[in-house]
């Protein structure tokens, strides 16, 4: 067919006898929505020439390979975009996580705060897990044979034995100062 797009060297090529015009009044149809009227108004042609313009080069099938190619380039976009999100998650999660585990390792709190340091901990690991695509209930060990959830068990636990010591060495402190 005459209005065929032919590529030649890599290149699409125009079609035989579209000229600078014809491109022109296609791109301001393509970027029109493909509507008629204002490629009508702004190249001032009668429509039946617009119509054999369409006909002649093809401009449906090329608008469609436009579409795909659009629609290629925003899914890769839109990937990205959900590949930082996921990353940015995976970052502000770690950092809650480790941020709640320096406090709980510092006891620097009291026992309120330790609830919003385990707290923290919990949804740190939650939100690195999410944006892993890790499903909830699934023991996961992050790093060689150290499981994050015994870890937090285990610091909790350490910090919990850590505040009975000093309650104890306070209580034995006051009886000493009490006789």
């Amino acid at each position: 067919m005459a209005g065929k797009v032919v590529i030649k060297n890599g290149k699409p090529r125009k079609p035989r006898g579209e000229d600078d015009r014809h491109v022109a009044a296609f791109q301001f149809w393509y970027k029109s929505s493909r509507k008629i009227a204002p490629v009508l108004l702004e190249f001032a042609v009668p429509a039946r020439t617009l119509y054999d313009w369409m006909e002649r080069y093809d401009w449906h099938e090329r608008a469609d390979k436009l579409d795909a190619e659009a629609r290629k380039l925003a899914d890769k976009k839109l990937v990205s975009a959900k590949a930082q999100l996921l990353i940015d998650h995976q970052k502000a999660g770690q950092a809650l996580r480790l941020k709640g585990i320096s406090a709980l390792t510092a006891n620097s709190f009291n026992f309120r705060d330790e609830r919003n340091v385990i707290g923290a901990i919990a949804k740190g690991i939650d939100i690195e897990r999410k944006a892993h695509g890790i499903a909830d209930g699934v023991d996961v060990e992050l790093t060689g044979d150290v499981n994050v959830v015994h870890d937090i068990n285990e610091i909790a636990l350490l910090a919990a034995i850590k505040r009975l010591r000093k309650n104890a060495e306070r209580e034995a402190e006051e009886d000493e100062d009490g006789d």
